[in-house]
């Protein structure tokens, strides 16, 4: 299911629920589900991966959540075909999504012989002021199932690193 909990650190040592976003509401802005990955934003916005729509089918985009907590609808306007992780880096204006699979098929568990029909080996360009998707990067039989993306920490390196989990490739 799709749920999102907010939690308040004002006070780290107790901390506490301060909000949850229910399936319902979620589906009704973006028909995303199956979230993965939070980042926040600089607009003070929230954005989270999304691998899947209402009936587990693979579906890549990205639920925005606004300064109050409220589903504010899909960050673009182009789904992928699979969705798991991402990582932007402003200074360039890029950002770069990744694919595991089809919710659907990872939920049974892993089938070796599904690998190409129902799980990733692509990486997604974006275009970060325009949020749209610029270029595919095919990765082949060495990039099967790309999960996490990441960039230097440094904001002005332009190198990014992905590892895929089926070959342990990065």
């Amino acid at each position: 299911s799709s749920r999102i909990y907010l939690v308040d650190t004002l006070n780290p040592v107790q901390p506490v629920l301060h909000k949850t976003i229910d399936r319902p509401e979620i589906l009704e802005k973006t028909n995303c589900t199956f979230l993965h990955t939070t980042h926040c934003l600089g607009s003070g916005e929230l954005m989270i991966s999304a691998m899947g729509d209402e009936n587990g089918n693979g579906k890549g985009n990205f639920v925005l959540i606004d300064e109050d907590f409220k589903v504010k609808g899909k960050w673009a306007a182009e789904d992928t075909k699979f969705g798991y992780d991402f990582w932007y880096q402003p200074y360039f204006n890029v950002m770069v999504s990744t694919e595991w699979g089809e919710p659907k098929a990872i939920m049974k568990g892993f089938d070796p012989s599904l690998v190409s029909t129902k799980y990733g080996s692509s990486l997604h360009v974006w275009d970060w002021k325009e949020r749209k998707k610029v270029q595919t990067l095919e990765l082949g039989a060495d990039g099967m199932i790309p999960l996490e993306v990441r960039f230097l920490h440094d904001p002005k390196k332009p190198f990014g690193f992905v590892g895929a989990a089926l070959s342990s490739t990065v």
